[in-house]
């Protein structure tokens, strides 16, 4: 159950991320920018308590309290200051390790990041956009805020977009997909989905973050629309983040909800694939929220 906390929500964004299906994507090289519906979310006592008693939490010292992956990029590449801040800073975001409404202090960041205040600025500017970060006049920067009615919000975000995605894929994949759906759902398998925390407690395991992941852009590979992939993914990436901050506790590992939605795409039942995955996506919202 996520405790409360009255904070306006933040407008989301589509986010032109690359993933696992970027090489069937036929949609333009960028999502449109979309601002989600928050109406009525705005000061509601449902959200994600992280204020201190001041009113105000300022995130800083985090880089040591995450495991950041290097500063290459998935080509191989060496990154720019600024995507390297960008991808830093992101991970620090949906991993909940920076609190929401919490202050992002450029010239603190780039201290941690070992870089100027210049690619700081910039990777905020493009978390904004994204919708993880939020900027106001004479506040600056802060990490986008939580609540109930926004992840609910987010869920049926997810079962709208998903279908259609799925829908197509299923109509349209090939048998490349078809392998690759089983491939990917096999790396999964053997990812557990939660690790022991140093205080000997269950916590969701950050490296289930990227398999997991990658099945469900999987799932919607074979979807004719780019833009589709990346507005789900887009809103993968969101509900992970809510995952995190709520500490999760539901201990199951949910192969067998995977294992039957891949069944039934393989076997072309859309229907039955789309209630399958519509039935997984609300029970994340369970376990989340509590309701």
């Amino acid at each position: 159950m996520l405790p409360a906390m009255p904070q306006a929500l933040p407008s989301r964004r589509s986010r032109p991320s690359p993933g696992p299906a970027a090489s069937r994507r036929r949609g333009p090289t960028q999502a449109p920018a979309a601002s989600a519906p928050t109406a009525g979310a705005a000061g509601d006592a449902s959200a994600l308590a992280v204020s201190d008693p001041g009113g105000e939490v300022v995130n800083e010292g985090v880089d040591e309290a995450v495991d950041h992956s290097t500063s290459e990029s998935a080509s191989g590449g060496v990154l720019s200051d600024a995507s390297r801040a960008y991808q830093r800073l992101r991970q620090d975001i949906v991993r909940g390790a920076l609190a929401p409404a919490g202050r992002l202090r450029i010239s603190e960041l780039a201290r941690r990041l070992g870089v100027s205040a210049i690619p700081v600025r910039e990777a905020l500017n493009r978390l904004a956009r994204e919708g993880f970060v939020s900027h106001a006049e004479q506040r600056g920067f802060t990490v986008a805020a939580a609540s109930e009615a926004d992840f609910r919000e987010l869920t049926l975000a997810r079962c709208w977009t998903y279908e259609a995605a799925l829908r197509d894929s299923i109509a349209h994949g090939d048998a490349a997909w078809e392998e690759s759906l089983l491939l990917v759902q096999h790396r999964l398998a053997k990812v557990p989905r939660h690790v022991e925390a140093p205080d000997g407690s269950r916590q969701l395991n950050p490296a289930y973050d990227e398999p997991h992941k990658r099945f469900h852009g999987a799932l919607i590979a074979a979807c004719r629309s780019g833009w589709m992939i990346r507005v789900c993914e887009d809103l993968f990436d969101h509900a992970v983040r809510y995952q995190h901050l709520a500490r999760e506790r539901d201990h199951s590992d949910r192969q067998g909800e995977h294992a039957e939605i891949v069944r039934l795409c393989l076997d072309r039942d859309a229907d039955g694939a789309v209630a399958a995955l519509r039935a997984h996506l609300r029970y994340t919202e369970r376990t989340v929220i509590g309701g």
